[in-house]
């Protein structure tokens, strides 16, 4: 029996090292998502070699399949861990040298006290995330923000209920969900993290916006600046600060939130953008026609030459642009990490501060659990480039008085809920 139960043991530890050791198999299917999973709770497979190893090399009856699959799957696994001191030392760096050796000491004090304390936790790590439940804010949803000939656009609000750990306002953060630009909504695997920002002392807006089957990228993109002129306008009735709203956004959610505040919103209308595994140059794609990217744009490169480059963030680089911090991960392959390389690279030969966070080890999607390897380590970057932004004690950010100004939505026909209903 002992033998049997190291032979499974080893086997399971095995398969799921190979499973995080190999390309990503198909984006088709639920095998992408295992895999990112994997990748991010290693120690798991990490935990059944060691097991199916110390149970085959008890005396008496021993299992050699057992040690010998044990000792594959424990040692695979294991390599995300490997790496996490590389990338936390790239991480950093990227961190000090955009934002200055000192930049953890312009954090309002009580803000150091919320964000993440270490890198990596056990506690974290088995599903406890501070901040994380249901009890440090309120969920606004279904908030109606703009009427389109296609359908009417809708976001959630997540309220913090603890008070700002600097002045009378909270900052905005307005989050942009991924989804190819064809499918997806507000809400879905991230609410944890919008519940966790909003913990922190951000008020997090989750939108909607038309897709490709709908229309085309510019309206896509009129949306998302829709979105930022609805928070700044309505910003009063949110206790938020129409001077420091950033944008989020994962994939082709991060894609148009660079674009928005690269090329389409006015100087000092967002403060920061984090754009996690966004695409940033839509031309690094094979153009064929029926693509999520050419649906997107509305045909192909050859089609659409001038659209393509108006498309992309990477033409829209420039001096004074937000400060931007990108993330990767170095196993995604379908955005490549080349979108990112490009960009960071670009935007290092302006003015604008860019902060690049790089994970060896991680897939498309790998920061949908907070409690994830790779999660925790952005998330402690993440956490200190916003707060640096957004909660600044030496060069807080002033409302210029004129946005913001209306205290209570027009709620005639916009909206089917009421901003403040819980």
């Amino acid at each position: 029996m002992r033998r049997t139960i190291s032979a499974i043991l080893g086997a399971l530890s095995a398969t799921m090292a190979l499973l995080i050791a190999l390309p990503t198999i198909s984006y088709q299917n639920i095998t992408w998502v295992i895999q990112m999973l994997l990748g991010e709770f290693s120690w798991i497979a990490t935990l059944f070699g060691v097991g199916a190893f110390g149970l085959g090399a008890l005396p008496r009856r021993k299992s050699p399949l057992g040690i010998t699959l044990g000792a594959f799957g424990a040692t695979m696994s294991m390599v995300p861990f490997i790496q996490v001191r590389r990338a936390v030392r790239m991480n950093e760096a990227s961190m000090r040298d955009t934002l200055g050796s000192q930049y953890d000491q312009e954090i309002a004090p009580d803000m150091k006290v919320r964000i993440a304390q270490r890198r990596w936790s056990l506690e974290t790590s088995l599903g406890e995330r501070r901040f994380g439940s249901n009890h440090v804010c309120e969920v606004d949803r279904d908030v109606v923000y703009l009427s389109t000939p296609q359908r009417t656009l809708m976001l959630d609000v997540y309220r913090p209920t603890a008070p700002p750990p600097q002045g009378d306002l909270y900052p905005a953060i307005v989050s942009v969900h991924g989804g190819a630009w064809k499918t997806g909504n507000k809400g879905e695997v991230f609410t944890t993290h919008h519940r966790y920002l909003a913990g922190l002392g951000y008020t997090v807006f989750d939108i909607q916006y038309r897709f490709s089957t709908e229309t085309r990228w510019k309206e896509s993109l009129e949306d998302v600046c829709a979105a930022v002129a609805w928070v700044r306008r309505y910003a009063a009735a949110y206790r938020v600060d129409p001077a420091r709203v950033a944008l989020l956004g994962r994939s082709s959610g991060g894609h148009l939130a660079l674009l928005a505040a690269y090329s389409a919103l006015a100087p000092g209308e967002v403060a920061a953008v984090v754009a996690i595994y966004p695409p940033t140059d839509l031309r690094l794609w094979i153009s064929m026609p029926h693509t999520e990217v050419t649906d997107f744009v509305g045909g192909t490169t050859a089609d659409l030459p001038v659209d393509y480059n108006a498309a992309s963030p990477t033409e829209h680089v420039r001096d004074g642009l937000p400060p931007t911090m990108l993330i990767a991960g170095y196993r995604d392959d379908l955005v490549a990490p080349a979108h990112v390389e490009l960009l960071a690279n670009k935007l290092a030969s302006t003015t604008t501060p860019v902060v690049t966070l790089r994970v060896p080890w991680a897939r498309h999607g790998f920061d949908a659990f907070l409690s994830g390897l790779g999660s925790q380590i952005v998330q402690y970057d993440i956490d200190r480039f916003l707060a640096w932004r957004l909660y600044n004690v030496n060069h807080p950010a002033r409302s210029n008085g004129h946005v913001g100004a209306e205290s209570t939505p027009d709620t005639s026909d916009q909206r089917k809920g009421h901003p403040h209903d819980g």
